[in-house]
């Protein structure tokens, strides 16, 4: 939804799909990757959050210098052929995506912590505190203190995975509201990807 509203406002085109990346299948990964970019290039570093730091500085595609550090990462040459940039970086991202298990583990918490989504969490919250004045999910309830997030995470690694979620149980309100926080947390996190670039740039 927010990709189709920023192409609407921002006039660029994209074929990013985020299940082709979380997905594990090498060739929908590299669909994605090559999606990124494209988006990425075309904006001008402005469309998507994918962003590159060389250097410590941040890579812009229309600046030559930052292009040819990008090409001396990627390919251990200066050339700033696009293509050849855009092969080479969804070559190094591959690997490193397809073997570490960060993508796989963020799909697997954002599934099973969002599992009654925002509609039956509402609904939940409804049911539960009807005399409260309703400014928003969670408006009366207050923040979870240390000691609760570590309650959580043992309940989360026990119980919480044998409870029937289809029956809304009122006395579980605030596991779910935590649940529900984390998930919404691991959906908009950030990844940071340092490739391997040894065989590719050297010393450098």
């Amino acid at each position: 939804m927010h990709t189709s509203f920023k192409m609407e406002q921002g006039g660029f085109d994209t074929t990013y799909c985020p299940l082709d990346l979380f997905s594990g299948n090498e060739i929908r990964v590299r669909r994605a990757l090559g999606s990124l970019w494209a988006g990425w290039y075309e904006s001008h570093g402005s469309f998507n959050n994918l962003r590159f730091f060389v250097e410590g500085k941040m890579a812009k595609p229309d600046d030559d210098h930052s292009m040819q550090l990008l090409a001396l990462f990627f390919t251990a040459n200066e050339l700033t052929d696009v293509q050849n940039l855009r092969e080479s970086f969804i070559s190094v991202l591959l690997r490193a995506l397809l073997d570490s298990p960060v993508l796989p583990l963020l799909s697997t918490l954002q599934r099973t912590l969002d599992i009654l989504d925002i509609e039956g969490l509402s609904k939940l919250y409804a049911q539960t505190s009807p005399g409260l004045p309703y400014d928003g999910l969670g408006s009366s309830v207050p923040d979870p203190s240390m000691e609760e997030w570590e309650d959580f995470v043992k309940v989360y690694q026990s119980d919480y995975q044998s409870w029937d979620h289809t029956v809304l149980n009122p006395g579980h309100l605030r596991y779910y509201l935590m649940a529900y926080l984390l998930s919404a947390t691991f959906k908009d996190c950030s990844i940071i990807i340092r490739p391997k670039c040894s065989q590719r740039c050297g010393k450098n």
